[in-house]
C-alpha cells in the first residue's frame, strides 16, 4: 500500500514536470482514493520525543527539476512539485494502516500537488478563474490540515507548507483582489518561516530557505502599498 502511494505521487510529479496536468490530477485522485482506504491510528511518540512517523515518511520540494521550469511564464508563485517517500521497511509492507501524522503528511502533499496542477494550468492563459479557485481551495485545505497536525520544526513537510502559503498569497491577489486575505496568507508564511528558523532548518534540509524569505518580504511590501 505504501509503495503504491509513493508510486502514484511520483507519477503525478513526472506529469507535472512534463506539463501534463490532467494526467497528474488523475494520479493524485487515485492517491487520495487509496488514502481513504487506510485505517488511521494515533501517532505514537518515539524515544526522541518526536512522533515516530516523522522518520517513516518525508515530503520535499523537487529542486532537482528547477531547470525544467525555467521557461514558466509566471514566476509569482512556487512551481516545484513535492515528492512523497516512505521508509524502506514500509514499502515492503502490505498493511493498510498508518498513523494520523503520516496520513496528514500524505494528504498535505497530494493537496499541494493538486493545487499546483490547477495553478500551472491557469498560468498558461491567466483567463480561466475556475482553475485558480480550485488551486486556492486545495491550498486552503492543505493549510487547514497542517494547523491541526503536530510537526517538528525540523521536518521537511514545512517546505510544502511554505509553498502552500506563498501560492495562496498569489491566488488571493489574482483571483479575489482581496488584499486582507493575501496579507493573512503572507503572515502565515512568516509564522512558518519563524518556526522553521528555530531549528535552523536552512542547515537541516535542501531547501532554498532564503528564497521564501525574499518572497514573504516582497509580498509584504507589495501588499502594503496604497491602492
Amino acid at each position: 500500500m505504501f509503495a503504491q502511494l509513493q508510486a502514484l505521487n511520483s507519477f503525478a510529479v513526472e506529469h507535472i514536470v512534463n506539463g501534463e496536468y490532467k494526467e497528474a490530477a488523475e494520479a493524485l485522485d487515485c492517491l487520495r482514493l487509496e488514502l481513504s482506504k487506510c485505517s488511521i491510528s494515533p501517532t505514537p511518540i518515539g524515544a526522541t520525543g518526536l512522533p515516530s512517523s516523522e522518520t517513516e515518511v518525508s515530503a520535499e520540494l523537487c529542486y532537482e527539476y528547477r531547470n525544467r521550469f525555467k521557461n514558466q511564464p509566471d514566476d509569482d508563485f512556487f512551481v516545484l512539485p513535492s515528492s512523497l517517500e516512505f521508509h524502506s521497511d514500509l514499502l515492503e509492507s502490505e498493511e493498510l494502516h498508518m498513523t494520523s501524522q503520516m496520513y496528514c503528511f500524505c494528504t498535505i502533499t497530494s493537496l499541494y500537488n493538486m493545487g499546483l496542477c490547477y495553478h500551472l494550468e491557469w498560468s498558461k492563459t491567466k483567463s480561466r478563474s475556475l482553475l485558480l479557485r480550485r488551486a486556492l481551495t486545495c491550498y486552503e485545505r492543505a493549510s487547514s490540515l497542517s494547523s491541526g497536525c503536530p510537526i517538528s520544526s525540523e521536518n521537511t513537510i514545512l517546505q510544502i507548507i511554505m509553498a502552500v502559503c506563498h501560492n495562496a498569497v498569489h491566488c488571493s491577489r489574482e483571483l479575489l483582489a482581496d488584499l486582507e486575505m493575501a496579507k493573512l496568507w503572507n503572515d502565515r508564511l512568516f509564522q512558518v518561516l519563524k518556526y522553521a528558523r528555530q531549528a535552523k532548518q536552512i542547515d537541516c534540509i535542501e531547501c532554498d530557505y532564503d528564497e521564501f524569505i525574499v518572497y514573504a518580504y516582497f509580498a509584504r511590501q507589495e501588499l502594503s502599498r496604497p491602492t
